[in-house]
């Protein structure tokens, strides 16, 4: 902010702040101020009167900087994390949906012949396109029996009862629903699912308020293909 300081020659003088003010007010010897005349004018009635004006410090300018800075840079870090964190997180569900749609197409092929199918999946069809994904971590592998929408087949919630699992921590597989026992028959075949818990770890940690994780799912459904057409 600059200020424009007018005052008279013989009498106090009058100090008028004005934000952007770049001429200084003209005041003639009788103390009679003219401001905002055409140029013409102004030419004409310039003899005897003289310009008075002083500008504030630059000190204040320098203050009043700062202080906006302070007030814009939390809106600027908080747009900035917002966007690095929004494509780590689109990043890894997009990397973590195309491997269960692998994996589960993976199996559907398969079918009830392949008995290593299961472990196959995972090293074949999943592994591969979660290993560039640095921001998120696989939990656990489920290979369920489902129905077309995705849910479980007997109707209860994840997990299912007919299931495989593969645990990440243990490293160990737990069959409940093998492949021997999947039906690729043309009408009445199984549909198979496939779904990928991981957890996502903010990189920012700016919106980090609860957990420094977040718990998500990737989840994909085909149904197994006769053998005899395959």
């Amino acid at each position: 902010m600059r200020a424009v300081c007018l005052f008279r020659v013989t009498q106090a003088a009058i100090c008028v702040p004005w934000c952007h003010v770049t001429a200084l007010a003209h005041i003639d010897a009788g103390g009679r101020g003219k401001m905002g005349q055409p140029e013409s004018q102004r030419r004409r009635t310039t003899r005897g009167r003289r310009w008075y004006g002083v500008s504030c410090s630059p000190r204040i300018s320098r203050g009043q900087s700062l202080i906006e800075f302070a007030l814009i840079l939390p809106l600027f870090m908080l747009l900035l994390f917002g966007v690095i964190e929004f494509a780590l997180i689109n990043a890894s569900i997009g990397a973590f949906n195309f491997a269960a749609q692998d994996a589960a197409r993976f199996g559907a092929i398969s079918g009830p012949n392949n008995v290593n199918s299961d472990s196959a999946m995972l090293a074949q069809a999943i592994q591969p396109r979660i290993t560039g994904v640095v921001a998120a971590h696989l939990k656990t592998v489920e290979i369920f029996k489902a129905n077309e929408d995705g849910s479980c087949y007997a109707g209860e919630p994840p997990p299912c009862v007919t299931e495989d699992s593969y645990s990440v921590q243990t490293g160990l597989w737990t069959y409940n629903w093998p492949s021997s026992v999947r039906s690729d028959q043309l009408i009445t075949g199984d549909y198979l699912g496939v779904r990928l818990t991981y957890t996502y770890t903010y990189i920012t940690a700016f919106f980090a308020t609860t957990s420094p994780t977040l718990t998500l799912s990737a989840v994909s459904v085909q149904r197994i293909e006769p053998q005899e057409y395959t």
